[in-house]
């Protein structure tokens, strides 16, 4: 009964690709002849004219597209992807909380370290009184804190700001003066935006 599992059903030619740490969905353009490989459960098999595309699932961008081989291709590691993608916001606020916060550990902005013990310091947010405050994770402690009205705060609950490297770096700023293209934390109940410094 089940010695042909998988063998009627639908292929999805659904493809994932993981870079540092963050795993992406990449979809194949549509009617692309030999998406899936031999013995791949689904009957298919690819035709000598095998040609595979790539678009970003968010903004449909043509990621990669690999020519016909001149071989019949076998299963092997994912082709880097040059160039990637670029759309979509720059970081994402991951709401957790101190008990589930190391399911973050592989994509979380970290800002620095403890002097004292050289625990890393992730960059979160917090809700307080209206505001919305950017602050730190101490990871070591599992221990969110941020400043306000001139004292420092603990919470449990927060956004963990996370993003792939290659799409944030830090920049000096001086006197006050924001970078046109800093990434807002926060917000105060007036509308005053809020930075990570």
């Amino acid at each position: 009964m089940f010695s042909n599992l998988g063998q009627n059903l639908a292929c999805q030619p659904q493809m994932y690709c993981q870079i540092n740490g963050t795993l992406f969905a990449i979809t194949p353009l549509p009617r692309q002849p030999g998406m899936a490989w031999p013995n791949s459960g689904c009957g298919q098999e690819p035709r000598p004219d095998f040609q595979v595309s790539f678009r970003c699932e968010g903004c449909q961008k043509l990621l990669f597209e690999q020519p016909p081989p001149s071989y019949r291709p076998v299963p092997g590691p994912t082709l880097p992807l040059p160039g990637g993608c670029r759309c979509g916001p720059a970081v994402e606020w991951v709401p957790t909380n101190s008990d589930h916060v190391h399911t973050l550990s592989d994509r979380a902005v970290v800002a620095g370290y403890e002097k004292h013990n050289g625990s890393a310091l992730w960059v979160i947010r917090a809700k307080f009184e209206g505001n919305l405050i950017p602050g730190k994770l101490v990871l070591n402690s599992k221990t969110a804190y941020f400043g306000w009205d001139g004292q420092e705060h603990s919470v449990n609950e927060f956004e963990v700001c996370c993003a792939r490297p290659e799409r944030i770096m830090w920049q000096e700023s001086r006197n006050g003066n924001v970078p046109s293209n800093a990434i807002v934390a926060g917000k105060t109940l007036n509308g005053e935006p809020l930075y990570v410094g």
